[in-house]
């Protein structure tokens, strides 16, 4: 089975600092593989985020965390679309590590997000 891979951005919620995460489509669903941390400039060289990934998508058991905190999951922020790593349960507050936008998180069993680069 052919796997197809990407990699979308996150910041971290504790430190704001930007990582990848790889991706990896397995029968029609994605799962998060690693993380890694990135500069801004090498993201953008690299062409992350420019993909679209949609679907469902799964933290696979490999998955290590966010590289700077170690927050092992992330939110999908409803006003910018994009990650912020996530440590908390589901309807705790959260603030979002691009925009700023606030409120509490929601469990999805589908995603509209941006990847690319691999």
């Amino acid at each position: 089975m052919m796997k197809e891979k990407t990699v979308v951005l996150s910041k971290c919620a504790s430190c704001g600092q930007l990582f990848g995460i790889t991706m990896e489509r397995i029968g029609g669903i994605w799962h998060c593989v690693w993380a890694f941390k990135i500069s801004e400039s090498m993201a953008h060289f690299e062409g992350y985020g420019d993909e679209p990934v949609s679907g469902n998508i799964f933290v696979s058991d490999e998955y290590p965390g966010c590289p700077y905190c170690g927050n092992m999951g992330w939110v999908s922020c409803g006003d910018c679309k994009k990650l912020t790593c996530y440590g908390a349960e589901i309807g705790s507050d959260f603030t979002c590590a691009w925009c700023g936008h606030s409120g509490a998180t929601e469990a999805a069993d589908s995603f509209e997000l941006r990847g690319g680069g691999m």
